[in-house]
């Protein structure tokens, strides 16, 4: 019956697991086991810690939720809340390529590069990265017919705002240039 209690305690079924104990503990009272009784009261304490334990974590969590509510609940520009990012405009003439982005050394983008039409035209790819606000090293690198460009902007993106970063591939030697625009228009 202890062994029942315990299981019953480590699926957290806290109720379950002490009836399981005081009926364990009534039976070795009439049977007069001291042993076993000094088991079940321990058993009883380790109960309690794990109550206590995950009373504490579920209590944790519950502050946690209640305080993102209260700020979602006192933010009257929800969509500024949460719009920090960097709008990504890019710009180039390949029939097929290749665009990666990281952001501070992480992948945040890597998608193919098509020009829409004729070569003279180009093309042109927009997607928005969010960020948090601060400075941030972004890193682009596009690729195409063997060939690689790669260049660095620091972007300082400020809370509740976007910038614009423009990515341009052109020229005869198909030079790769980035301009940060903030905020962006």
């Amino acid at each position: 019956m202890l062994t029942l209690a315990r299981l019953e305690a480590e699926r957290e079924h806290f109720d379950h697991a002490v009836a399981l104990l005081e009926q364990a503990e009534q039976w070795l009272r009439e049977a007069g086991d001291a042993e076993a009784e000094g088991r079940a009261c321990a058993l009883r304490r380790e109960l309690e810690q794990q109550y206590v334990a995950v009373s504490l974590s579920s209590c944790n969590e519950f502050r946690a939720l209640e305080e993102a509510n209260r700020l979602f609940r006192d933010t009257s520009d929800m969509d500024g809340l949460l719009a920090q990012a960097v709008k990504l405009a890019v710009e180039h003439s390949l029939e097929n390529g290749r665009l990666i982005v990281w952001v501070d050394g992480v992948l945040a983008l890597e998608t193919r590069l098509r020009a829409e039409t004729a070569k003279k035209s180009g093309g042109r790819l927009e997607r928005v990265l969010d960020v948090d606000p601060g400075r941030h090293e972004v890193k682009v690198e596009v690729s195409w017919d063997e060939k690689r460009r790669l260049e660095t902007q620091i972007v300082d993106v400020a809370p509740e705002t976007t910038g614009r970063l423009s990515v341009r591939l052109g020229g005869l030697i198909k030079g790769l240039g980035l301009e940060w625009t903030f905020p962006a228009p």
